[in-house]
């Protein structure tokens, strides 16, 4: 979804007289980036997203890297939010080794 919002974001913002849509057309790809954008933001808020991406086998990390290549803040967000969140685990629970590679 993201990807096809910025191109059509991309297409209307080009002032390209091949390319003309009606204004409730440009509001609305407008308005659903800002949309998407909100949410993309809110995973600073909502850590158990990442951890459920994370440690879906085949996803992991790559999910992020793949997804968000062009906002390398995100991804470095992620990571953080699911690392915070794991050691905060280690320490509540006894015999819990925390010397996971977070660099995958």
């Amino acid at each position: 979804m993201y990807n096809v919002l910025k191109k059509a974001q991309e297409k209307i913002n080009k002032s390209d007289a091949d390319f003309k849509r009606t204004e409730h057309y440009n509001t609305g790809i407008n308005t659903a980036w800002l949309k998407l954008k909100k949410y993309f933001k809110l995973i600073d808020f909502l850590p158990l997203y990442v951890v459920a991406i994370v440690l879906y086998p085949i996803r992991q990390f790559k999910y992020f890297k793949d997804k968000w290549e062009e906002h390398p803040s995100w991804v470095k967000t992620a990571r953080k939010a699911f690392k915070d969140l794991f050691l905060s685990y280690c320490k509540k629970v006894p015999n819990v080794n925390s010397a996971f590679n977070f660099k995958n």
